[in-house]
């Protein structure tokens, strides 16, 4: 397929200096298969994606981020905590 691809397009293989893919295990195996690992690039906004899609699911960081969240919706309904942060950060 990606052969078929590059005809209609017009690319030889050696005009491709590199190709940028998601992380799926097809996509990654075909490229590797068409051109072998040298030229494969994964998309690092992708991995990065799956770092942080892992790491919401460890206990501590779902324990953090609830307090965060706890801190941020208090200063939200707090006219008075919301203006003192205001201050706060204009020192």
């Amino acid at each position: 397929m990606i052969n078929k691809i590059c005809d209609v397009w017009g690319l030889s293989h050696d005009k491709i200096v590199s190709i940028t893919t998601d992380n799926g295990s097809n996509i990654v195996k075909a490229i590797k298969i068409t051109f072998g690992r040298s030229k494969h690039i994964r998309c690092l906004a992708h991995t990065l994606n799956l770092v942080v899609d892992n790491s919401v699911n460890i206990p501590e960081i779902k324990l953090f981020l609830d307090k965060v969240r706890k801190i941020v919706t208090w200063f939200h309904q707090s006219a008075v905590g919301a203006e003192e942060l205001r201050q706060t950060q204009t020192l």
